[in-house]
């Protein structure tokens, strides 16, 4: 799995290899909040829940923020991608 990541930021994602800091904040957001927000949100929408809704809102805009961030970097920041449309294709079901 390390060398496929390895293979596709060298080839297409190079901000994926540059990993400046705000990148590293938003993976220990994700480590941090989203994942135990996904545990929690499976079982609350698995049993039909209604207090996970508001919840919802709040990490789809999160979340939609974070990958707008960072694809304003993959397009223009100085870690650009050579291959735009293979990581728009694959980031934007993030949003």
């Amino acid at each position: 799995m390390l060398n496929m990541i390895h293979s596709y930021g060298s080839t297409y994602d190079p901000l994926l290899m540059a990993r400046p800091q705000w990148w590293k904040n938003t993976i220990w957001l994700d480590v941090l909040f989203y994942g135990p927000f996904y545990a929690m949100a499976i079982n609350a929408f698995s049993a039909w829940q209604e207090w996970i809704r508001i919840p919802a809102i709040f990490y789809s805009g999160m979340m939609f923020a974070d990958v707008f961030i960072i694809l304003g970097e993959e397009i223009a920041g100085p870690h650009a991608s050579p291959h735009l449309p293979v990581v728009l294709a694959l980031n934007l079901p993030g949003c």
